[in-house]
């Protein structure tokens, strides 16, 4: 297998990309949009290849987090064993820095973050070249993620949280999202935030996206539903018709109240892996 870096063939890795996801839900054609991918943490380390072997072609890009966490952002391929290949580049890519642990793939920061699953990328189970690689290779599986969504309802909740000040704030405005948060605070101490996410880069439907973090001091107080409905609101407001959610298989207490919400999970497989090398 020969490899070449896809900063010196662009054309060909936005090809590929756009084959490798032409079915990969919630994302982007990568077009428009690869200055995102090409211009990511241009001050550090990173890794972005093209794989090729007859005619058999992979992408991998990978980089490094905080000096210390290897990150697979993105890996596809022709083959199991073009995968396989990539993915061993890339580990010794990074045990050349010092790295010693690999995530596949890093959920934030991601330079696939809005373009590729929405707000945090994942390994789709539809990707089966890459989960058998990372399969293969002894990673351990970190997240078995869960994606759910619905609908949301024509009018406003209009929600309030008695006894928490809330702070709004935006996070991002561009082609590709438009983002903010919600942060609680009781007593000056803070409790707990959402995110919402406008998905502008996806086609059709406008979409939105959520998540929540919440201080374990403040579950059960009504603080989730209210930072929730908050976020769907916004949403509303600037035109999402549709919002989703991602979570893993281990927060059952957190699905079944994103069901109580009305949100009902969706026909997507998806996981996150780790390794120590």
């Amino acid at each position: 297998m020969e490899t070449i870096s896809a900063f010196d063939n662009k054309e060909l890795f936005i090809e590929l990309f756009n084959r490798y996801t032409v079915y990969a839900p919630f994302t982007t054609r990568l077009d428009t949009y690869a200055h995102f991918v090409f211009d990511f943490d241009q001050d550090k380390d990173r890794l972005i290849l093209i794989g090729k072997s007859g005619l058999e072609h992979g992408i991998i890009h990978a980089g490094v987090f905080d000096n210390q966490c290897g990150c697979i952002y993105m890996l596809f391929a022709d083959s199991n064993q073009m995968a396989l290949e990539l993915v061993r580049i890339a580990e010794e890519w990074f045990m050349g820095l010092g790295v010693n642990i690999v995530k596949a793939p890093f959920g934030t920061p991601n330079p696939y973050k809005y373009i590729l699953h929405g707000s945090e990328p994942y390994c789709w189970a539809g990707n089966y070249h890459a989960n058998n690689a990372f399969r293969r290779l002894g990673y351990d599986l970190e997240f078995d993620i869960i994606v759910m969504s619905m609908k949301l309802a024509a009018t406003k909740s209009n929600i309030e949280c008695p006894g928490f000040e809330i702070k709004d704030e935006v996070a991002r405005d561009d082609e590709l999202a438009l983002t903010g948060e919600f942060h609680a605070f009781y007593q000056g101490k803070w409790a707990g935030r959402s995110g919402y996410h406008l998905l502008m880069g996806l086609p059709g439907k406008m979409r939105g996206q959520v998540d929540i973090w919440l201080d374990d001091a403040y579950h059960g107080k009504g603080l989730a539903q209210c930072l929730m409905e908050m976020a769907h609101d916004r949403l509303r407001d600037l035109g999402a018709k549709h919002v989703m959610l991602t979570t893993n298989q281990a927060l059952f207490r957190a699905v079944c109240f994103y069901q109580k919400l009305g949100y009902a999970v969706e026909p997507i497989r998806a996981y996150s892996y780790v390794k120590m090398l």
